[in-house]
Formats: structure tokens, sequence, C-alpha cells
């Protein structure tokens, strides 16, 4: 649920998912645009997460999926910031990958929120934590190329990351269907 553009209220029975959020959120409170938490509470059933709303335009909108240079632009500006977290506190281990870099776990477009042409925020972090680079990157070509409905970009934006294109992990950490 929405508030005015100030506030969101998530409710979920998956209390642990939640909690993890809340976790996650302050963590990263001073070194990524993130919502700040302002309640968490649960009862029997439910957990109640009141969080600020972060202000911006996901990358699945039309505005930057009909530009792909800005979007691997905006793309490479969002995974450089989150994968400059600094891990040395961090007690987060991703679930499904391992490595020594922060990672969002869950790199989508409508993921990263744009605002005057810059990363503005970052949403949906359950999976975030200490792991893979790679498992970002995959997760930010599948979104890519599914967004854009093509393949043609996708050379540019490997160069424009610093990386090659690894399939065997790409296919270990992408785990949808076409």
């Amino acid at each position: 649920y929405f508030a005015k553009d100030k506030y969101v209220l998530k409710i979920s029975k998956n209390k642990e998912k939640l909690r993890h959020e809340v976790e996650m959120n302050d963590f990263l409170k001073d070194k990524l645009p993130v919502s700040k938490t302002v309640v968490y509470e649960e009862d029997n059933e439910y957990g109640y997460y009141l969080k600020t709303y972060v202000e911006g335009e996901p990358l699945i909108s039309n505005k930057y999926l009909k530009d792909p240079y800005k979007l691997i632009c905006l793309l490479k500006e969002a995974l450089d910031k989150i994968h400059s977290v600094d891990v040395s506190n961090c007690q987060f281990i991703n679930s499904y990958s391992k490595g020594n870099s922060f990672i969002h776990g869950d790199f989508c477009l409508p993921n990263v929120l744009v605002k005057d042409n810059k990363v503005s925020g970052f949403i949906d972090l359950n999976d975030a934590g200490v792991g893979d680079q790679y498992a970002d990157y995959s997760w930010c070509i599948w979104s890519f190329e599914y967004n854009l409905k093509t393949k043609e970009y996708t050379p540019i934006l490997l160069k424009e990351l610093g990386i090659e294109f690894n399939q065997e992990l790409f296919d270990k950490y992408i785990d949808v269907e076409d």
C-alpha cells in the first residue's frame, strides 16, 4: 500500500522474509538510496512493515526502454553503486551465490529507480547480501533482454559493464523459463 508518495506499507504472511527486508534496509540506510524503516510489527498471522517511499521511476518505464544506450548507462551506475558497498561489517549472505561482494540478488529493471536521469533508489532487496557479482550481472542481462525483447544491445551492455558473458554462470543464477 502506498501513502501519498511518502510511505509504503507491506503486509505479509512470510514474516521472516519481511523481517529480512527490514534488516537489509536498516543495514543499507547510509550506504545506498533505500527505504528507511518507520516501524515493523507482527501479530500471529502477519508482519507489517511501514517504510519510507523511495522516489523515482523504475527502469522498466517506456522512457528508458526506448533509449537502450541511456538504459545501459543507468544499469552500470546502479551496479557500480551496489557493488561498492563495503561488506566488512555485512552479516547478510546471499542465499544462492558465493562471493565476496555486496549484491542486490534480484537485479532487474523494475528494482532500480531513477529520478532526474540518475539512479535514485533500489527496492526489493530481499536477496541482497554478500555474494557473487555475476549473479547480479546475470539478472541484469536477463531483465535487459527480456524487457527490450531483443539481444541486439547486449554486447554493448557487456562492454559497458566490463564483463564477458559466461553461459555457465548465467544458467546457474537464472532460474526463469522463457
